[in-house]
């Protein structure tokens, strides 16, 4: 092993990662992460997580969705615990599809299929939605959801099973000198000392350096909603709904609790991660309505279980992933945006590299691309 010495602040989904990588990479890993992997208060909480290749033709994230993929499918097999559930997915258009059409080339290029379906298609295929209101039908074949919380703590247990500490704790930077974090100071009162300091605390990283994220990343919280059908569910897909206005709702098709369902828009924010999460009822039913509209057999389902999700979210919509501006043994992940889950192991291998090999971290994802913006973005945009 290496001696080289990492400290991961973080231990949910790129947290979990990153350490697992680096540890098979060699070098010596310690997690602080205080509230257990894939904590429901975490941006890696919750049942699932959609998994899909269509990244509006950007090249970057095509490139570590592909290896992203590659990973959940081989690690799957290694730990013999299956990992993604295939349902295919339909992105549904009340208006101009240009994400899809933007993603066409680039994904047959690395082997994905998506398919441009008609209408008619798309009622024989799937008569349990409402169509009268779609305008564009695309189905992705590869695509499904990841297990969020339990992925999570799978991948504590491999990351202590390959090596690494994790300490129940947490952790804020300490002093530093000669451009270098020196230590952190654990809740304990004890001082964690390493050679690289790993920042990888979702909604917490704005706490941890509030001069670094200010204007640069903002809260947002989601309602998530699982409604039980009084009758049986079909066999459906994963969905993504995008209305007149370019905004989108989501749905999985679990069977248990319920299919879920979210709105995913950034204006309900937060003042930062430690806000309370009390549930709003007109959010709620909001979900529930739509839900209605688009699978009419819903209409007299019950909510079986409601959670708040909370974003870390950038203005443009792209991940932080970039050394900090003062202390150079500082590595800061940020910014999941809400796309960023599926992304996990490649984001594990951008800092392995760039810890192990000096390889250099993404233009796009630098913190000094970000600024002040009225209008903030989601990663919906095509390239």
């Amino acid at each position: 092993m290496s001696t080289t010495k990492v400290a991961v602040l973080g231990g949910s989904a790129w947290g979990g990662w990153i350490a697992l990588k680096l540890l098979e990479a060699g070098l010596a890993v310690q997690v602080i992460e205080p509230q257990g992997a894939g904590h429901d208060q975490s941006g890696s909480g919750g049942l699932s997580r959609i998994i899909r290749a269509t990244y509006g033709g950007d090249p970057l994230y095509m490139d570590m969705v592909d290896q992203s993929f590659k990973d959940w499918d081989a690690y799957a097999r290694l730990w013999n615990k299956p990992l993604i559930t295939y349902t295919g997915l339909l992105w549904l258009f009340q208006t101009d599809p240009a994400y899809v059409t933007h993603s066409l080339a680039q994904m047959h290029e690395f082997g994905y299929a998506l398919e441009d379906w008609t209408l008619s298609r798309a009622q024989n295929s799937y008569p349990a939605f409402r169509w009268d209101d779609i305008q564009h039908v695309f189905y992705e074949p590869k695509a499904g959801f990841i297990p969020a919380a339990d992925t999570c703590r799978l991948l504590q247990q491999q990351v202590i099973a390959a090596g690494g500490q994790w300490l129940s704790l947490s952790g804020k930077p300490g002093s530093a000198s000669n451009d270098q974090l020196q230590e952190v100071l654990l809740s304990n009162g004890e001082k964690l000392t390493a050679d690289w300091y790993v920042f990888a605390a979702g909604a917490w990283n704005p706490l941890l350096f509030p001069d670094v994220f200010h204007e640069k990343v903002y809260l947002s919280r989601h309602e998530v909603s699982f409604f039980s059908p009084k009758q049986a569910t079909p066999q459906l897909p994963i969905w993504l709904d995008f209305d007149a206005a370019g905004t989108l709702f989501y749905g999985i098709p679990h069977q248990e609790p319920g299919i879920k369902v979210s709105f995913d828009e950034r204006t309900h924010t937060l003042t930062d991660a430690n806000a309370e999460r009390t549930t709003n009822p007109i959010l709620v039913q909001r979900n529930q309505q739509y839900l209605n509209h688009r699978l009419p057999f819903t209409q007299q389902s019950n909510l079986a279980h409601n959670r708040v999700c909370v974003y870390d979210n950038t203005p443009d919509g792209d991940f932080i992933l970039d050394i900090h501006p003062r202390y150079n043994n500082v590595l800061i992940a940020s910014g999941s945006s809400g796309h960023g889950y599926k992304m996990g192991p490649a984001i594990g291998q951008l800092v392995t590299e760039h810890l192990s090999k000096q390889s250099t971290l993404p233009q796009k994802f630098s913190l000094n691309r970000l600024h002040a913006t009225t209008t903030a973005q989601t990663q919906f945009f095509p390239s």
